[in-house]
């Protein structure tokens, strides 16, 4: 029942790792404060590594987080406000009596489609 147990856990833990390979945040461009502690931090012997370990882990860790939870989301917002003006406001196709009729629908469709890419570029590396 033991092996049991450690071979569910075996699967979740590589079920995450195989799930973030295509997350977003893997990607180096979207992890701005990691690459400035990489770029500030640099340690070349193995002991001087272990000895930083117990301060530059839980400092990584709170960047990685910080990048995840505030820093990629808020970079994310003019791409995908870009994306929304493009596809719906830009360019306006049809006659000025057209535009007008589909004016309310546009304005229905601006936030979903805005939060649907905001959530999708915040999740995949979509360029």
């Amino acid at each position: 029942m033991k092996f049991l147990k450690n071979k569910q856990c075996f699967c979740v833990l590589f079920l995450i790792f195989y799930m973030t390979q295509g997350c977003a945040i893997v990607d180096k461009e979207n992890r701005r404060t990691l690459n400035l502690l990489d770029d500030a931090i640099q340690i070349e012997s193995t002991a001087g590594k272990i000895c930083a370990a117990p301060i530059f882990v839980p400092v990584g860790t709170v960047a990685g987080l910080l990048d995840m939870v505030v820093i990629h989301p808020v970079f994310s917002v003019p791409k995908a406000a870009d994306d929304t003006l493009d596809l719906i406001w830009r360019d306006p196709k049809g006659s000025d009596f057209r535009q007008i009729l589909i004016f309310v629908p546009k304005l229905i469709i601006t936030p979903i489609y805005f939060s649907g890419d905001w959530v999708l570029r915040i999740l995949f590396p979509i360029d």
